[in-house]
């Protein structure tokens, strides 16, 4: 995981899961969560609490799931033990505006968010995870913006985005 481009090994992973309903538009939703997350840069720790995102329409494409949103998410405590105090209970009242965008399938997750914090501390929070459930190496990460997997960034990227809004169900 990083935050703000610096690596933090923390417990904290991410969850995607299936919910039994549709989009209107036909599209399966899913919720990510994140239990008992902490900002930890070096040697900073805030304890945030459990973000929580529902309704996520995962358009499929390539073999993985592609979700992009930006919602108000109300954060709540998280219960890891000796912590007493979560900023997004305690201090995120109103909720928190976080824009996520990722890919997931089976094994693996990459996923890009950025919670708007401006109003609290002063600053946008952009954090990356890069989960691979399966066993064994760990996978390299893919390049931003490589959206068909051929390892760079170009033109055949831009043909792939341009296939995906033009059938999302592929």
């Amino acid at each position: 995981m990083l935050i703000n481009g610096f690596g933090n090994p923390q417990e904290e992973t991410i969850e995607i899961s299936k919910q039994d309903n549709q989009s209107d538009e036909g599209f399966n939703l899913y919720t990510l969560s994140i239990k008992n997350f902490t900002l930890a840069v070096e040697g900073f720790s805030m304890p945030v609490g459990n973000i929580v995102v529902e309704d996520l329409p995962a358009y499929s494409f390539n073999g993985k799931n592609l979700v992009l949103s930006n919602k108000k998410v109300f954060i709540t405590a998280g219960d890891k033990e000796g912590v007493e105090y979560w900023l997004g209970p305690d201090q995120l009242k109103e909720g928190v505006n976080i824009s996520l965008v990722g890919k997931f399938d089976e094994t693996t997750a990459l996923v890009d968010i950025v919670i708007d914090l401006r109003t609290e501390l002063g600053q946008l929070i952009y954090v990356n995870f890069d989960n691979n459930a399966a066993p064994g190496p760990q996978p390299e990460p893919g390049k931003k913006g490589d959206l068909n997997g051929d390892g760079s960034v170009n033109a055949g990227d831009v043909s792939a985005l341009y296939e995906l809004i033009l059938n999302p169900e592929q």
